[in-house]
């Protein structure tokens, strides 16, 4: 059985315009055990039809969206804000270096922190102030001609990437749990062995048989 994220995090759509974007995430929130589906000034009806036939069984996640009118309106919610971008190149004047998805692991984030996963329009995606609110930013690299993926795909990619640095980042710690046991076992045993090597030398002490090398 595979296990559930174990990061508190939510994501957040800035002004999403296609109504079926906003079910497939939804979806995709059930699917990787997101906690809210945000929404920042959606430019169409995320409870539509069209919206709900792509969520299939993850209506909970239209039904009870958080709406804002803006990103900076939820900024105190979250301690870490992870912000998206399809485009890092010269053009795009960003203020700092992205990270790749598969990168997570490396990041310093608490166990406690609550997280936001910030995707940009689908035609635009995040303005460069937009990206200054947040703390880390996160860029998919794609080898093919068109760099840009469709909205849910990549927030299925940094889903199942947050997913796998949970899981990893819990596997360390079971691991490191699992080493300090075995170390103390073996101190244990190590005292043990002394203190039973101490009382045959007094018994050969006793004895007289007792030679030191």
């Amino acid at each position: 059985m595979l296990k559930k994220t174990l990061l508190d995090y939510s994501v957040v759509l800035v002004q999403p315009k296609i109504k079926g974007n906003i079910g497939a995430i939804a979806r995709l929130c059930n699917n990787y055990n997101a906690k809210n589906l945000i929404l920042i000034d959606p430019q169409v009806d995320h409870l539509s039809s069209e919206s709900r036939a792509r969520a299939m069984h993850s209506l909970k996640y239209l039904e009870n969206a958080e709406i804002y009118p803006t990103l900076s309106d939820i900024r105190g919610k979250f301690t870490t804000l992870i912000a998206t971008t399809a485009k890092a190149g010269e053009q795009y004047k960003i203020s700092r270096q992205p990270i790749l998805p598969w990168d997570f692991t490396e990041l310093t984030i608490p166990s406690n922190a609550k997280i936001g996963v910030v995707f940009g329009r689908e035609d635009i995606g995040l303005l460069n102030e937009e990206i200054d609110m947040c703390d880390i930013l996160v860029n998919v690299p794609l080898p093919g001609e068109h760099k840009v993926l469709n909205l849910s795909h990549a927030v299925a990619i940094l889903l199942h990437e947050l997913w796998k640095a949970s899981t990893a980042i819990e596997t360390i710690k079971k691991q490191a749990r699992s080493y300090a046991k075995i170390f103390k076992t073996l101190q244990t045993k190590r005292q043990e062995i002394r203190n039973s090597c101490s009382k045959m030398r007094k018994m050969w002490k006793i004895r007289g048989s007792y030679k030191p090398v």
